[in-house]
C-alpha cells in the first residue's frame, strides 16, 4: 500500500481465498481476497496484497489467515481498497486458540486417565 489512509477506521474482513505461503520466508507475502466491512464501510469485497514480517521464530501455518476466518484489519473509508490486516491482533488470538486447544487435550486425556465421565 503506498501513501496513508485518508480516513482510517477499524473494521474486519472475511477471508475467502487467500493463496499458499511460502513459511520460510520473511517478510511473508499475503494475498488473498476479502470481504471488507467497518463503521461507515460498506462490504467491500478487494483483492489484497501485504507484506507480512515475522517476528523471530513464530510459526506461519499458526496465525495465517484461514479461508472463512474473520480478521481484525483497518480500513479507508475513502477506499475500501486500502486496508492492512492487524497482525498484532491475529497473532494473539491465533495463540490462544492454540493454548486453549492444548489445555482442552490435556483435561480430555486426564479425564480419559481418571476414567470421568467426558458428556458433559
Amino acid at each position: 500500500m503506498f501513501g496513508r489512509m485518508k480516513d482510517p477506521v477499524a473494521g474486519e474482513a472475511l477471508v475467502v481465498s487467500v493463496k499458499a505461503v511460502r513459511p520460510k520466508s520473511n517478510p511473508v507475502p499475503f494475498e488473498g481476497k476479502l470481504v471488507v466491512s467497518a463503521d461507515g464501510v460498506p462490504k467491500t469485497t478487494v483483492e489484497h496484497r501485504e507484506r507480512y514480517w515475522r517476528k523471530g521464530q513464530e510459526s506461519m501455518i499458526v496465525i495465517w489467515p484461514s479461508v472463512g476466518q474473520t480478521v481484525p484489519v483497518t480500513v479507508d473509508r475513502a477506499d475500501p481498497s486500502r486496508l492492512r490486516l492487524d497482525w498484532d491482533q491475529i497473532r494473539d488470538a491465533a495463540k490462544a486458540a492454540v493454548a486453549k486447544t492444548e489445555e482442552d487435550e490435556e483435561r480430555r486425556l486426564l479425564d480419559e486417565a481418571y476414567g470421568r465421565d467426558q458428556s458433559g
